[in-house]
């Protein structure tokens, strides 16, 4: 579900003479909120423990951008020059999830044996570009052609995220009780 968001493109093309040019950009936010994400609750218990775990999925949030650019000329009809450009970014900040676990005696839910709050954030963004450059040489004899072509590729991705654990009880270590 994506909520509180916004897409867009515009397209453009022309052409005069030998040469042609056409060119695009899209954009893409959006917003979905904590409300909309999944929650999820789960027991265990085992003769040493019982334990009650609640993960609640955060908000999370995307940008992109696109741009592609493309351009053409013909020399004669036997030789022909293309170049492209095409850029991508993409943004997903504040995503983060909230889980509790509370560890309680075999029969005693009053008292937690421990108590224990994750927190984690994660961010990506993706700077992408790419450069092609096409030449291309039609010959007179048996349908054959020369393609000189060159390509730069840049696709830097930067990932980082951070996890905070709390633990305000830990009396005793509950995995060594199971």
């Amino acid at each position: 579900l994506f909520h509180n968001g916004l897409m867009g493109s515009a397209n453009l093309s022309a052409a005069m003479g030998k040469a042609s040019f056409t060119g695009s950009y899209h954009v893409m936010d959006y917003w979905m909120p904590k409300k909309y994400a999944n929650y999820t609750s789960e027991e265990t218990s085992t003769p040493s423990y019982y334990r009650k775990s609640n993960t609640e999925p955060g908000a999370m949030k995307f940008r992109s951008h696109t741009l592609n650019l493309n351009f053409n000329y013909e020399f004669n009809k036997k030789n022909l020059l293309s170049t492209s450009f095409n850029w991508n970014k993409q943004h997903t900040p504040s995503f983060s999830n909230y889980t509790d676990n509370v560890t309680y005696a075999p029969h005693e839910r009053i008292t937690p044996l421990s108590t224990e709050h994750l927190v984690s954030t994660a961010m990506m963004l993706r700077n992408s570009y790419e450069f092609r450059t096409d030449y291309q040489h039609d010959f007179d004899r048996n349908n054959e052609k020369l393609v000189l072509s060159y390509l730069f590729v840049r696709n830097p991705v930067k990932n980082a995220d951070s996890r905070v654990l709390d633990v305000e009880k830990d009396k005793v270590n509950i995995l060594h009780h199971a």
